[in-house]
This record gives structure tokens, C-alpha cells and sequence, in this order.
């Protein structure tokens, strides 16, 4: 009694003059029927997902022989020590020279990294380095070279930018980063190259992973899934069906020596891990078991992992760093999504192989799930119209609108759900 007695109250406050009536709930299923049947029509017939897209279309050129020019993975900006081009802040005012600021050796210290384990070779060199030269220079120095060279720990090299006296020049400060910062990259693994701006006023630093050994020790380090082949599935012996999406080949943790297991059991012709890990092409011609999202995530791991980038930027010694772009991977991307033929394509397809093998998961997924969505949306188009002209805006007709389009919304979030699970 109480129950209906509260029901009767609601009913009167925020339904005062309305019933329910036999042919409202009639109208409304039927609509409802009506609808579905469309629903179903167009995610069976018209809507496409985006697993199975082919992103190389036939005009596209392939990828280069090897001949082409090797693309660094990260770019580091510095100032140029010698530039006499005057600096100026963000309002246009003229900045004093970097020879008449002094930098404090606590802003030094917030730049420092200590949580971190010794690193590629837990080494870094003693000997003030020299001006870099302008040519890539760093790969001609072997593993065994880099060792015999003096080292010293890493934290000794805010204590060499502050220098004995304490506080140092800012023009100092930038011109130790810079070289210390370049010589410690081929000891962390990297390859460098150094090159000027067209107005003299900046370096650019290009960082390159490329080495076997250093790029094993990273993925080693970081715990990085690789995901295998689809051939050595048949070859362990997996009945799984390659066509099903899936049924895609999975993401082990990095181990060098599961390779050599595999290769001592003839699974595998060799000991190589591209012969038992995805491969993806270098901007070179060369291949590698990481594409370029996880070659920038390991440097930067690394990079960050000893020294503050974002700390040396806001202390005016470094102006930025940034991934690079792939000239030709961008140009493949273009030919598969940026076109005008996908203007004339309702079905809206985007190559999410393509754009999570350039720019990594998480902005693939955003794609992915962003597209699905306006994908899904599309089919309440028609159905948002037909519930217009055939439901006017009065009272008794409101009501079968409402009604009819909740059950609508609530197949309709069941049937997206779904697929986006699938996908």
C-alpha cells in the first residue's frame, strides 16, 4: 500500500493529465520492430569494420631497396654556442645574452635522474668531448671502444655543467649539456647525427636505435611484448584459422633466447629474431622487429630515465625535442586514408594496421573507437528522421516518439557495444 501509494504520488507531480494508452504501446513496438529490422540491414549489408583493411593500395610505390636516407627516431634542439643571432621571448623583446645569465646549480639539480640502474654499458665518459662534428659519427665507435674509453657515472654530468665554482654562464651551461648530452649517446645505445639550421641559431640532434645488441638491451629492460609471426604458428603445430581477425598471433615478452630455442628445435631456420617476431621496414631499407612508435618510446624511456628533458627545456638549456616523421611510411598512410577516393567511400574503412604500426596503440585505438562510433551513429540518421515526420511534436504522438526511440537506442548501444568488442 505504501509502494502505491508513493507511485500515485509521483504519477500526479510529474505526470498530472497523462495515461498510458493500449494503441501507445502498439504504435511504439511496432516502430520499434520497424527500426531493428533496419539496424539489422545496415550493420549486416553496409557498415564494414575496420580489421581487415588492405592500407598499401596497388599505386603505392614500395618500400626503398636500402639506397634511400636513414630518418633519425627522436630529434633533440639545442642552442648554437657560437650563433650571434640575437633571442627573443614570447612577447618579442629582445633576450640578454646567454654570457650575462647565470644559472643556478639548483636548477641543475632538478634536472638530475638518480632512480635509475646503470644503463646499455652503466658508463658514461670522463674526458670533456669535444665539438660534435656535423657528420654521423657515432656508429664507427664499437661496444669494445666505448668501454676502454674513460667513464664515470652519469650523475657526474650536472656537476661538470655547474662546474667547481658553483653557479655557471648560461651560455657554459648550454655548450656542456650539449656536448655531454651527444657524447653519451652512442654509450646508451644510439647512433647521432648533428646538423645546423638554416638560420645558424640551432642544433639539431637526430637519435637513431638501430644497433642488434642495443636494441636487445632496451627491449630486454623494458619488458616490451613483441607480437610473432603468423607462420610459426603452423609450425608449432596451432590449428588456428588465419582469416578470422581473431585469431591474430600473439604478444610474448622480448627473449633473445627464445629464438635460439626455437631455431635449436628447427622450428625456425635461424637464431635471428626476425625470423621468429614481426618486422617492421626501417626508414633505410633494413628491417627490425620494432617499428618506429617503439623505437621512440624506448629512447625516450632511456633519455628521460637520466636526465630531464622537459626540466632542461624550461631552464632555457635545450628548446625542445620531438619525434620524427618516416617520409615514405607517411606516404603510404596518405595514399591509404588521405585521398579523395574515400570521400565517394560511405563505408568509411581506416587502415588501423597501418596507423598502429606508425603511431602506436593508443592512437590507433582512439581511431579505432572514434570511427566505429560515427560509423554506428550513422544508422539513427534515417531512423532520427523517419521518427520526426512520422511523431509529431504533440502530446500523445511525444509519447510514442520517446517511447518508441528508447527501445530503439537501447538495441541500437547493444548492437555497437558488440561490435566494438569484435573489433
Amino acid at each position: 500500500r505504501i509502494l502505491r501509494n508513493q507511485v500515485l504520488a509521483y504519477h500526479e507531480q510529474y505526470f498530472e493529465g497523462w495515461a498510458m494508452s493500449r494503441h501507445i504501446l502498439v504504435d511504439s513496438f511496432l516502430w520499434w520492430v520497424a527500426v531493428s529490422i533496419w539496424l539489422f540491414l545496415y550493420f549486416d549489408h553496409f557498415y564494414r569494420h575496420d580489421r581487415q583493411v588492405e592500407y598499401l593500395p596497388h599505386d603505392v610505390l614500395k618500400e626503398s631497396s636500402g639506397t634511400g636516407p636513414d630518418v633519425a627516431d627522436l630529434v633533440a634542439v639545442f642552442h648554437h654556442p657560437e650563433s650571434p643571432t640575437p633571442e627573443y621571448d614570447c612577447l618579442g623583446r629582445e633576450k640578454p645574452r646567454s654570457t650575462n645569465v647565470f644559472i643556478r646549480t639548483e636548477t641543475l639539480d632538478s634536472m638530475r635522474v638518480v632512480s635509475r640502474k646503470d644503463g646499455f654499458l652503466g658508463t658514461f665518459r670522463t674526458s670533456t668531448a669535444q665539438f660534435p662534428p656535423s657528420a654521423r659519427s657515432s656508429s664507427a665507435m664499437s661496444l669494445a671502444e666505448m668501454r676502454i674509453k674513460g667513464i664515470a657515472e652519469m650523475g657526474a654530468l650536472m656537476d661538470r655543467i655547474a662546474g667547481r665554482s658553483g653557479d655557471q654562464s648560461l651560455a657554459v651551461a648550454r655548450s656542456t649539456l650539449l656536448q655531454e648530452f651527444y657524447a653519451a649517446l652512442p654509450v646508451w645505445g644510439f647512433d647521432a647525427s648533428i646538423c645546423r639550421s638554416l638560420c645558424g641559431s640551432k642544433l639539431f640532434i637526430g637519435i637513431f636505435l638501430r644497433r642488434r645488441e642495443a636494441v636487445d638491451y632496451h627491449l630486454v629492460q623494458s619488458e616490451m611484448t613483441l607480437q610473432i609471426q603468423s607462420s610459426i604458428i603452423q609450425r608449432l603445430g596451432i590449428d588456428q584459422p588465419q582469416e578470422c581477425p581473431s585469431s591474430s598471433p600473439p604478444y610474448v615478452r622480448y627473449d633473445p633466447k627464445l629464438a635460439e630455442r626455437l631455431h635449436h628445435a628447427r622450428t625456425i631456420p635461424s637464431s635471428d629474431p626476425q625470423e621468429l617476431f614481426r618486422t617492421f621496414p626501417l626508414p633505410a631499407g633494413d628491417k627490425s622487429i620494432i617499428n618506429g612508435a617503439h623505437r621512440t618510446r624506448l629512447i625516450v624511456k632511456e633519455i628521460t630515465g637520466r636526465l630531464n628533458l622537459d626540466a632542461a627545456c624550461q631552464a632555457d638549456l635545450m628548446l625542445g625535442w620531438y619525434p620524427a616523421h618516416h617520409p615514405h611510411q607517411l606516404e603510404v598512410l596518405k595514399a591509404a586514408w588521405v585521398n579523395t577516393e574515400n570521400l565517394w567511400k560511405f563505408t568509411f574503412e581506416q587502415p588501423l594496421s597501418a596507423i598502429e604500426n606508425y603511431f602506436g596503440s593508443r592512437i590507433a585505438f582512439s581511431f579505432g573507437w572514434t570511427g566505429h562510433y560515427c560509423k554506428a551513429l550513422l544508422a539513427l540518421v534515417p531512423a532520427a528522421i523517419a521518427s520526426q515526420i512520422l511523431f509529431p511534436d504533440v502530446v500523445e504522438q511525444g509519447t510514442k516518439q520517446i517511447l518508441g526511440f528508447s527501445l530503439v537506442l537501447a538495441t541500437w548501444g547493444r548492437i555497437a557495444n558488440n561490435l566494438w568488442n569484435r573489433e
